[in-house]
């Protein structure tokens, strides 16, 4: 049963036990009123009974005086005796009828009165029977919605936790793909050229799948050096410049050159040690990937004659120790060589 009709049944309960309650008002009133009545009917009788009496008491003195002359006192006291036994014997049957009717009407209402409280009561007792039940019934039905909810949100927690399973499996294939199948940047030993006066840097494509655009910044140092292999801190550059380097994508398995120009570099001072250069910077790409961000890769070769085989190597170098110094010495960002 739905909670308006449950509403609905306790307001008419509710009226019944209250006009149950008038009915109970009403017939007290009846009750007393009956009382009231039998109560102003007696003393009218013994009023109309005093009222005869004297009434015959007079009568009987008038007739004792007209008879005077030809009764005796005893016949004439003797007949008055029998007539006001005779009459006071009338009007108390005629009293006692009437009290009778009267009494036999006040007990069929009341027999009436009675059953019409008992069938109320009987009514009020089966409606309070039938809110119980519908009471019983409403919270049977709550308890099993109340299952049945706890049931659908532990089905949708577990729904959830799947979704969240397979959104954390997709991630981590996304993740995976990512990985396995991106652009990778590899830059190996660079090359030199001594006709060009060129040093020439590979960028090499090692994944699967083409670069985005390419950006690049180089920074080149090239320095005099009097004992092969001294200490560069305090030596001074035959000469130092910038360029920056925008590039096209570099598809898979492939390479593109960043040609970087060293304008006073001389073989025949490198092969003896007595010259050395530096060249660090940084490319800038994306991986081939929608929406992915950018890479920055640092940059650093430089050049170390080796005092035991006595020839020179290009060797990798730490771009964060370097590059801040070159970046200061050569102007950047202005002055680069066009």
């Amino acid at each position: 049963m739905r909670p308006s009709e449950l509403k609905s049944l306790k307001g008419f309960i509710a009226a019944i036990r209250e006009e149950i309650a008038s009915f109970r008002d009403v017939f007290k009133e009846g009750a007393a009123s009956i009382s009231d009545q039998n109560k102003a009917h007696q003393q009218s009788e013994e009023y109309q009974r005093e009222k005869i009496l004297h009434s015959i008491d007079n009568l009987a003195n008038q007739k004792n005086e007209s008879d005077s002359t030809s009764e005796t006192n005893q016949n004439r006291r003797h007949r008055q005796n029998l007539w006001v036994q005779w009459t006071l014997a009338g009007f108390t049957f005629l009293a006692f009828a009437a009290a009778a009717i009267y009494a036999e009407i006040a007990a069929r209402q009341l027999i009436e009165a009675t059953k019409a409280t008992e069938a109320a009561t009987k009514s009020a007792n089966i409606a309070a029977c039938a809110l119980r039940e519908n009471q019983r019934q409403f919270q049977e039905t709550l308890g099993e919605m109340k299952g049945q909810t706890s049931i659908q949100r532990d089905a949708a927690s577990a729904t959830q936790d799947a979704a969240n399973a397979a959104k954390r499996a997709a991630d981590i294939a996304n993740e995976t793909l990512h990985i396995t199948q991106r652009a990778y940047i590899t830059v190996p030993t660079p090359t030199l050229d001594f006709d060009r006066h060129t040093v020439t840097i590979s960028l090499v494509n090692v994944g699967h799948i083409p670069t985005g655009p390419i950006t690049g910044e180089m920074h080149e140092a090239t320095f005099p050096v009097a004992d092969p292999g001294q200490y560069l801190g305090n030596v001074p550059t035959d000469e130092l410049h910038w360029n920056r380097a925008n590039l096209a994508a570099i598809p898979q398995d492939t390479h593109i050159d960043i040609g970087v120009i060293v304008p006073a570099l001389l073989k025949e001072a490198y092969d003896s040690g007595h010259q050395e250069f530096i060249v660090a910077g940084f490319i800038t790409y994306t991986d081939g990937f929608p929406k992915s961000p950018q890479i920055k890769i640092p940059i650093c070769w430089r050049s170390q004659f080796h005092l035991v085989l006595k020839v020179p190597a290009i060797r990798s170098c730490d771009a964060d120790y370097f590059l801040p110094n070159m970046i200061k010495a050569d102007g950047y960002p202005n002055n680069e060589q066009k």
